[in-house]
This record gives C-alpha cells, structure tokens and sequence, in this order.
C-alpha cells in the first residue's frame, strides 16, 4: 500500500481535519517517504490466570516443541516468555505467603492481647472478692441507708448516759412543739418469761449476721462495720454469740475462721484489705466463702501448718519476717 493509497483509505474512516494532521506528523517524521507507511509488527497473546496481554514478540525466536504453528490459528511462545510468565507467578506466590504470614501474626497478637485483658478483668473481680456484687452492693441507696441509720444507733449507743438522756428530752420537748397532739403510746406487750438467753445478759437486737455472705469483702465489712442495720461482728459479747442459739453460734465460729486470717493479713502484715482478700483467693484457689471455710477447717488437722493464735494457717499467706510465727498478735480476734 502506498502513501496516498493509505490517505484515502484513512479518508473512509476518519473526518478531514484528522486526515490533515494525520499526513502532517508523518511528513514531519518521514519526509519524502515512498511505500508502505504501515509496518506490520508480530504480537502475542498471553494469559495468566485471568489477565490476558498482548506483547510484542521477539523476531527470531524458535518455537517450542509440541506448540502449534502460527497457521492452525495460536502463537508459538518462547521459553524465554514462559520464564518470565513463571516468575512473576513466583513472586505472586511469595507475596501471597507472606501476606498470610503476616495475617498469622496479627491474629496471634490479638488472641494474645485479648487473654491479657480478660485476666486483668478477673484479677480487678478477685479483688473485689470474686465478683462485682459487692461493688454493687455497696452502691445500693437501700444498704447505704441502713448502713448510715446503723452508724447513727451506734452513736447512740456509745454516749454517755446522761448526754444520751438530756438529747432524749430535748427530742420530746420538740416533738411536743411540732406536734399539738401526740400519739397514744403503743400497746404493752405481754410480760413473757425470761429465756435462757436471756438469763446470760443483754443480747442488743443489732447483733445479728447477714444471712448470705458471697463475697470476702462482705466478709470484711460484716467483721468491721456490720451491714445494714446489724452490729459489727467484732464488737459481739460473748452473750451475744452464745445466747442466740446453736446454729448463730456455728454460723459466726464458721466466718470467724476467715475473719481471723484477714484481720491478721491487715494489721499484723500490713496488707490492704483489697489486696488481703486478693492473696486468700490466690493461696486456697477459690473466691467462694462456703469452699474457703470448708478448705480453712480441713488445714486444722494438718499438723504441718503452724498455729497463729489459736487457728492453724498457710504458710504461703504469712509473710513473716523477724521473730516467731505468730509474733505481735495484739488487737487480733483469734
């Protein structure tokens, strides 16, 4: 095909003003050019995988055995392509390999990352005495009111018996003020015969224990400041521990038993009592009371452990210092 066989065949496919630049960069390319001004180059078609591309193949290459001729309609591919094809996939594999490594390791790291959190989560519970019901608790507006009325009886209590009298007095005098009318005064009770309990000495209607203890830290707080209305344990008269009955005087012999080691924990080593209830959990494996008093009553007939006081303990929750075991139990219910 010549030049200007070329322009009117490009005329029949393109509009004028293409053809005019067309012929104008080719004569500035080529000027005076005579012949065919299309140069036919061979391709070929390759594909990998899904990607198929056209490439520019090389002259004087040798077919590859048992490849088709160019004449039965595929392109011959040179062991030189096939090279590079391979190592592309190669690095491909790579790429994926380490790809899935490194997704290996994040997955690990976060498993990782995930069992450090979920055991500060149960150590801060342990803390707490096994569970979060007696932070709860302690949030309570019912238990916070009967913990502050208790504290105000206490206050009573402890006044002296003429300051308590004068205050008396003086409420009456206001009430009467206040009130133009008083109520009747309640009915007397029928005079009942004295008990057994009562022939001991005065038990105070404060000096009861809650019914269900879940927790060390009710433990404590029952020992030192009694919950709700009820009396702190460690202020209990002996009348009161044992003219309330058989199955009173087992329930506080049973806590007393945990009472003993953290009021040892607190005051003679020094412990917080948050991280004393977190050192009992540790050394006897459990946070439930019912196990820790059944494993605590057990260690009593174990002649290895040593005596502090009058119960027996675990070495690994005294860390005793200087002097004897059992050194310096002063103030301690043992």
């Amino acid at each position: 095909m010549s030049m200007s066989s070329f322009i009117i065949y490009l005329t029949t496919l393109l509009f004028t003003e293409q053809v005019d630049r067309v012929r104008t960069n080719f004569n500035q390319l080529k000027p005076n050019f005579e012949g065919n001004p299309v140069e036919k180059i061979p391709l070929k078609v390759l594909r990998v995988n899904k990607s198929v591309d056209i490439v520019e193949a090389p002259t004087g290459e040798a077919a590859i055995p048992g490849e088709a001729a160019e004449g039965q309609g595929q392109v011959s591919v040179s062991r030189e392509d096939l090279n590079h094809v391979l190592s592309h996939v190669q690095r491909l594999e790579q790429t994926v390999e380490q790809q899935f490594t490194a997704l290996r390791a994040e997955q690990t790291s976060l498993r990782a990352w995930q069992q450090q959190q979920f055991d500060r989560v149960v150590l801060n519970q342990r803390r707490f005495g096994g569970s979060i019901e007696s932070a709860l608790g302690r949030q309570d507006p019912t238990r916070r009111r009967q913990r502050s009325e208790h504290a105000e009886a206490e206050a009573r209590q402890r006044q002296p018996p003429r300051q308590r009298a004068r205050l008396q007095e003086e409420g009456k005098e206001e009430g009467k003020e206040e009130e133009a009318a008083p109520p009747p005064p309640p009915p007397r009770p029928p005079r009942a015969e004295p008990t057994r309990a009562a022939t001991r000495g005065d038990v105070s209607q404060y000096a009861k224990l809650c019914p269900n203890v879940k927790s060390l830290t009710e433990m404590w707080q029952e020992y030192q400041f009694g919950i709700g209305t009820n009396k702190a344990a460690k202020d209990f008269t002996n009348n009161e521990v044992n003219g309330q009955g058989k199955p009173f005087k087992q329930k506080y012999s049973r806590r007393n038993k945990i009472w003993r080691i953290q009021q040892y924990m607190v005051v003679n080593c020094r412990y917080t009592i948050d991280a004393a209830n977190a050192k009992i959990i540790e050394v006897y494996g459990h946070s439930s009371v019912t196990n820790l008093i059944g494993q605590i009553t057990r260690d009593q007939k174990n002649p290895t452990l040593p005596y502090i006081g009058s119960q027996r303990m675990r070495r690994a929750i005294l860390p005793m210092r200087n002097g004897p075991l059992g050194a310096g139990l002063g103030g301690i219910l043992l």
